[in-house]
């Protein structure tokens, strides 16, 4: 099942555990500046994970990331630069460029936002909005905003407040109605550009994904498409150096990408017109 609707956050999680590059840490006591203690997740192994990044995803050092220089098996015990805030009891954090070969947070965040521009197309966003001010049929033009790229369907308020649609000039037996000049702009034309003048429009059609700037950012773009997208391009990345684990899942990460775009791509309305390119 597709995994849609999901946050910045979740995205990265998804795609560190698919690369393997991903420890959920959580703190059992109060640690200070440059500690973090955690004897559940850190006591165990004999894992190194110095240079590994350190992501604060709770507490007073929430969105603030750091670098591992030394770690305690025996109590459990981070250290980190630069300084923080004293960590406390509950404060969490992930674990990520682990064993000096896995990949930075923010190497993470410019994935997510490349893998949704190659997204563009694939995945759209259905969305309805006012236009500003009122239709003039003078005019007969109007600029819808700026994050809409496709149109399918302009209705005017009535002045007792019910919508009504304008028929697609394209739509065959229309005299007038909308069309499509480019660069937003949009025309009306014909009987109804008469009934719609000082009346106020509105648009339905699609945006795009802005891209996410914040772990709490929700991507509306299939999330799984997103973060197998994401992930190929890491293991691009890493192609050609001297640990082969990602070349090897490159063309996995390729194929898991290609299903998932084919699976579910956003179904256009019949009537859609470009207005931007």
């Amino acid at each position: 099942m597709a995994l849609v609707q999901q946050t910045r956050a979740q995205i990265r999680r998804r795609i560190a555990d698919i690369l393997g590059d991903l420890r959920v840490l959580d703190a059992t006591a109060n640690g200070t500046t440059s500690t973090f203690i955690d004897t559940f997740n850190i006591n165990t192994g004999t894992d190194d994970m110095r240079k590994c990044e350190i992501l604060f995803t709770s507490g007073s050092n929430a969105g603030l990331v750091s670098v591992v220089t030394g770690i305690t098996q025996s109590s459990g015990t981070i250290t980190f630069t630069p300084n923080r805030t004293s960590t406390v009891t509950g404060d969490d954090a992930e674990l990520y460029r682990m064993h000096g070969t896995g990949f930075q947070v923010a190497e993470y965040h410019r994935a997510i936002n490349d893998a949704i521009q190659d997204l563009h197309g694939t995945y759209l966003i259905d969305s309805m909005q006012d236009i500003t001010g009122v239709y003039s049929a003078d005019d007969q033009t109007f600029t819808v905003p700026a994050d809409m790229y496709k149109i399918y369907r302009v209705e005017y308020t009535t002045s007792d407040g019910y919508f009504k649609e304008v028929s697609s000039a394209r739509r065959p037996g229309n005299i007038g109605g909308w069309s499509v000049e480019g660069n937003g702009v949009v025309r009306i034309e014909g009987r109804i550009a008469r009934t719609a003048n000082n009346l106020p429009l509105r648009v339905w059609g699609y945006t795009v994904q802005s891209p996410l700037t914040a772990d709490t950012d929700v991507c509306y773009y299939d999330a799984e498409a997103v973060a197998y997208t994401a992930a190929s391009r890491l293991c691009m990345a890493r192609v050609g150096t001297p640990n082969s684990k990602y070349a090897q899942l490159l063309l996995t990460m390729e194929k898991k990408s290609e299903i998932a775009r084919a699976s579910s791509p956003t179904v256009e309305h019949p009537q859609t017109r470009t207005v931007r390119s």
